[in-house]
């Protein structure tokens, strides 16, 4: 069977969005890269009451911390807003998460990553995309300072991330395989070194990775036409004959332990 092919696009927009210069540069990019659903992340300051419009996109859901769009050439899809930080939106068989985890708080990361754990484990939904900004390095090596590992990420946060993809049989869709190249999202200079963090991320379901192909792009964060600080994430996909896996079949081995690196 032909699958519908869908394509999310995630981005922490830095609070710019009200910004008119930086809203032309997002709709100049989501021009060209056409997804059907835009997850993103602190997209207003938030004390920011309006909400500019999008050309081409339908606005279905918002908080200062989270809001996604929809494409208008499709029907509004299921939303639920479990908080601020948190919204999932059911389109075309996908159960769609876009987050944004504290950046202050290793607590609060732990705590949110404990409740999509539990959250995961009891949806009925057969396929699952989580996007958006974990302010956390999964390993070690996805976040350095200068040279060195940082040690801005806790173990305890690092547990409660492996738990939350074993709740859901979901992949790290963007942690490359041995060997591979491992790309940061989040650079900036700290205190004389430089700070570089692979924190913007896409956990899936692992029986659809193997249709589907993940990337980041960089360019959102190159000047000249830089809208963010972030990269984005590309989440291609197809929609059809996704059913999830029973457990027994689970227990026997069709977890999908390999990851894909972007090209």
């Amino acid at each position: 069977m032909m699958g519908i092919p869908m394509r999310i696009a995630s981005a922490n927009l830095n609070q710019r969005l009200g910004n008119p210069v930086a809203r032309s540069r997002v709709e100049l990019w989501l021009g060209a890269k056409a997804p059907d659903l835009f997850l993103s992340q602190e997209p207003f300051k938030r004390g920011q009451q309006d909400r500019p419009a999008i050309v081409g996109y339908r606005l279905v859901s918002t908080s200062p911390l989270v809001s996604s769009w929809i494409a208008q050439k499709h029907a509004c899809p299921k939303i639920i807003e479990h908080s601020e930080r948190w919204h999932e939106i059911r389109h075309n068989g996908v159960s769609a998460h876009n987050v944004y985890l504290s950046p202050s708080s290793s607590a609060e990361r732990r705590a949110m990553l404990d409740e999509l754990a539990s959250a995961m484990r009891d949806t009925d939904a057969d396929a699952i995309v989580i996007t958006g900004d974990f302010n956390l390095a999964p390993r070690a090596e996805d976040g350095l300072f200068g040279t060195q590992p940082s040690t801005f990420t806790k173990p305890a946060e690092r547990r409660a991330f492996e738990d939350l993809l074993r709740s859901a049989d979901l992949v790290d869709a963007t942690r490359p395989s041995p060997g591979g190249i491992l790309e940061f999202t989040f650079e900036r200079v700290q205190q004389g070194r430089r700070t570089r963090f692979r924190c913007d991320l896409a956990l899936m379901s692992s029986h659809i990775f193997d249709r589907a192909v993940v990337m980041y792009d960089h360019t959102v964060r190159a000047m000249p036409d830089a809208f963010t600080d972030h990269s984005a994430l590309i989440v291609d996909m197809q929609t059809a004959g996704m059913d999830r896996p029973g457990l027994d079949q689970v227990a026997t081995g069709v977890r999908n332990g390999r990851t894909r690196y972007p090209s």
